[in-house]
Order: C-alpha cells, then structure tokens, then sequence
C-alpha cells in the first residue's frame, strides 16, 4: 500500500507531461494550406520562369502585423527563386511607411522606365504587391511556433496593367507557410 502511494503521483506526473506533446502532434491535423483562390483575373496570366518583381514591404489589414516589415515580400522572392516558379528580383522602396504609395508610384511608371528607376537587370513581366490579411500565432508544445496566416497576393502584369489576385491561407510552422504557398501556387498553375 505504501508503494502505491508513492507510484500513483509518479503515474500522474508522466500523464500530464505527455498531455503537451499529444497535443502539439494532435494540431498537425489542421496545419497545411487551406486556400489557394483566384479573386479577380486568369490564372493563365502566371507563366512559370517569368521575371517578377516583389515589392515589400506588404500592406497589412487590422487583423494581421508585421513580424518584421519586408521579411514576407523577402521570402517570397527568394522561395520563388528557389523553387523555380519565377525569376525573382525584390524591391523594397523609400515610403517605407506608406506601402500603398509604392504602390501606387510602381503602377504609375511604364515597363521602361522600371529597370533604371527600380534598380532592376531587365523589365519585370509580373510585379507583385501583397496584402497580409490576417495573422496568428500559437505555441504548439514539442512542435514549435505555428502561424496562421493568409494573404492576398496581386500579381500586376505591367504591359497589359491588369491584375490577376490570388487569396492563399496556410496554418503551419512559422519557417513553412511561405515554402508551403509558393509550392502550392506551382501546384495550381502546373494544373491550369
């Protein structure tokens, strides 16, 4: 009986630190990317290997912050780059404070002028302007810090001046949501 005593607080212990780990293994069952959706324009307007242009930092709305300004518009270019998707060049310009005036300036100039005023090797055939939309983050125990995040993603073709937009949602660890959607836009466009 007194063996008990001391084995069933022991038994209780080892429970409830297994709780953190069954439960950080239970929410990989919601992780992934929950929407790749074409809001406005063709998707065939997207060519794979085109060069493209991000422009950082994103706009935000009330639902969402920056965990660093930039760092998406950053990440982006390099998954894009390094997936093979597009040939990717980043811009992150002065107004920094005021992304929808860059914005607004980059729509203003003609395909021509953008190398010399952006700073670029050649005239992008696509630029693109991000919105992030909403933003959460949860400790998952065993697992890390995952990310809820979706963005509306404006794919601007400057010869044209139309626009194809695109709303992607992933939930997932924080390093994985932009490899994640930039794998999950070629799996989109590939089945076009």
């Amino acid at each position: 009986m007194k063996n008990l005593r001391y084995l069933l607080p022991f038994l209780f212990v080892v429970a409830l630190s297994g709780c953190g780990l069954i439960y950080g293994q239970a929410m990989r069952s919601a992780e992934g990317v929950s929407k790749v959706e074409v809001i406005s324009g063709q998707l065939s307007a997207l060519h794979p290997g085109s060069r493209i242009l991000v422009v950082g930092p994103f706009t935000k709305t009330r639902d969402a912050y920056y965990i660093s300004r930039g760092e998406e518009a950053a990440n982006f270019s390099q998954y894009f780059n390094e997936k093979g998707l597009f040939l990717a060049d980043l811009s992150v310009m002065p107004g920094f404070d005021d992304p929808s005036k860059t914005v607004a300036g980059i729509k203003g100039m003609s395909p021509s002028q953008m190398p010399a005023s952006l700073g670029l090797p050649a005239a992008p055939e696509l630029i693109l302007f991000g919105t992030i939309l909403t933003r959460e983050m949860t400790v998952s125990p065993g697992r890390g810090v995952v990310m809820s995040v979706s963005y509306r993603l404006e794919f601007y073709d400057p010869q044209t001046r139309q626009s194809t937009i695109i709303e992607v949602a992933d939930r997932d660890l924080f390093s994985d949501c932009i490899p994640n959607i930039v794998d999950a836009m070629m799996e989109k466009i590939a089945r076009r």
